[in-house]
């Protein structure tokens, strides 16, 4: 027993039993009194007086186990992989988590046709308390398809998992399929090839729309969209220049290379934690996709405008744009207390000033003060079907249903937006999204039925020339994004 000022540690030997296969050291952290219970493959605190130091065995995480428990997270809860990531590190070391991520991002990057595949394995559908067991055989999968693990290691290893869910019937399921897929897998995966929703691994009305509004592209839409992207900085040019720090990455040894069309844009090609980048932490660089960075470039700012940046979190836009002209006054809304955090966080880290407003921006009676805004960038809520490449989990929590919903509340805040701007002013909308519904055919009606706008045409390189605005698409370079700039005409000109 180890002793400190403020608990007590306690170490445990706990002979081998169902989870572990020997000896295995505990730790308990016990602050005054109280209880825990040890069973299962995780401490659970009974009593707030106990602090949780980790999972079980010595400290030490199982990464498959701990992606199964993830994955049910996104899909069983329905809740974001970034959302499910955020709590379920928080406080935590976690060594494997670079291993864990890249499972999880896996299995959802190619669940319809990890889940095509398994389904032709499987004599029957599990049952629904067993679909652990299952999202445990479609990380095996992914594993044997796409992990540069040795075969036996995978398989071995994953079936050690059913143990550790208390599941030790499906250790021969789970061994069993496996194996199998290994026997078929050319056959399985030439028959796949009929099925559309399987073969592109997306859902079925998102294709349906995609080639409806892409003809000529989906196909290489949905192939980017399952590609593992890059990780793309924004270099805060007042700082420094895109070579010199381009060199600088370049020295440590890092893979890296500027991107085609946008100025401030790198990408880097190795595997790189955001916090071992040289001065991050100065702000002398952001993580921001090469598409998101046009927004800061279209708004021809102007020293001492009063810009407002509606829905911004988390801060990216927000940060480049007193980047751009930090004599702005720039107010930035979000409804999202927690995500407006972040807003404050990252300029914080930069050393810019905003004035930061929780509140719902579709409502400017509760947060506007009646004066106008020379500039407004609405980056509006929307379907996300552009950054598909980074957030899979898009693809199965996003439902058909929900893209008219979004529809109807941009247009609720590009009314917004435009009574708050004043005449003369500039107004930059932009969605992630590439569905026309929200982004072309989005703006010919509100153009219709205001009079007093009228658009910019953007002169920029990259993208694809729309009928109204500029459209990107998703690439191996940069994320689907959508921008029109409009400019709101004199009421004596009209």
């Amino acid at each position: 027993m180890l002793e400190s000022q403020n608990f007590l540690v306690f170490i445990v030997d706990i002979p081998g039993g169902e989870n572990d296969s020997s000896n295995l050291a505990k730790f308990v952290c016990k602050h005054k009194g109280g209880a825990v219970d040890i069973s299962g493959s995780a401490w659970r605190i009974l009593n707030s007086s106990w602090i949780f130091l980790g999972n079980v065995f010595g400290g030490k995480v199982n990464p498959r186990e701990e992606a199964v428990i993830i994955l049910q997270q996104v899909l069983d809860n329905k809740r974001s992989l970034t959302q499910v990531f955020n709590t379920h590190f928080q406080g935590k070391e976690v060594r494997s988590q670079s291993l864990i991520k890249e499972m999880c991002y896996g299995v959802l990057r190619f669940y319809s046709k990890l889940d095509a595949i398994a389904n032709r394995l499987l004599a029957k559908k599990l049952k629904k308390k067993d679909e652990d067991i299952h999202f445990l055989i479609l990380l095996g999968l992914y594993q044997l398809l796409e992990m540069r693990v040795a075969d036996y290691a995978v398989v071995k290893e994953t079936v050690n998992v059913t143990l550790l869910l208390k599941k030790a019937w499906a250790k021969d399921l789970v061994n069993a399929v496996l194996r199998n897929f290994q026997r078929k897998k050319e056959t399985l995966l030439k028959d796949i090839q009929q099925e559309a929703v399987a073969y592109y691994a997306h859902p079925a009305w998102m294709l349906c729309v995609f080639s409806e509004d892409w003809p000529q592209d989906w196909v290489s839409i949905v192939e980017n969209n399952n590609i593992k992207p890059p990780l793309t900085i924004r270099v805060n040019l007042k700082k420094v220049t895109r070579e010199v720090y381009l060199a600088e990455l370049i020295e440590k040894g890092w893979e890296a290379r500027p991107h085609a069309w946008m100025s401030s844009a790198i990408l880097i090609l190795s595997n790189v934690e955001v916090m071992q980048l040289p001065g991050f932490a100065e702000g002398k660089v952001s993580v921001q996709d090469a598409s998101a960075q046009f927004a800061g470039t279209l708004l021809e700012l102007s020293p001492h405008q009063r810009v407002l940046d509606m829905c911004a979190a988390p801060g990216g836009k927000t940060m480049h744009l007193l980047e751009q002209e930090d004599s702005i006054a720039l107010f930035a809304i979000d409804q999202d207390a927690s995500r407006l955090l972040r807003v404050e966080e990252n300029l914080k880290r930069a050393n810019l000033q905003a004035t930061l407003i929780c509140a719902d921006a579709s409502k400017q009676e509760t947060w506007w003060d009646k004066r106008y805004f020379d500039r407004v960038l609405l980056d509006g809520p929307c379907t996300a079907t552009g950054v598909i490449r980074r957030h899979p989990d898009i693809k199965w929590l996003r439902q058909q249903e929900d893209v008219e919903k979004i529809v109807t509340l941009q247009r609720q805040l590009l009314h917004t937006a435009w009574t708050v701007l004043k005449e003369g002013g500039i107004l930059i909308y932009c969605t992630c999204s590439i569905l026309k519904c929200e982004n072309v055919d989005q703006i010919r009606e509100f153009l219709s039925s205001h009079q007093d706008a009228e658009e910019i045409k953007i002169d920029a390189v990259g993208g694809v020339e729309v009928s109204i605005g500029k459209q990107i698409l998703p690439s191996f370079e940069n994320d689907g994004f959508y921008y029109v700039k409009l400019r709101k005409k004199r009421s004596d000109l009209f």
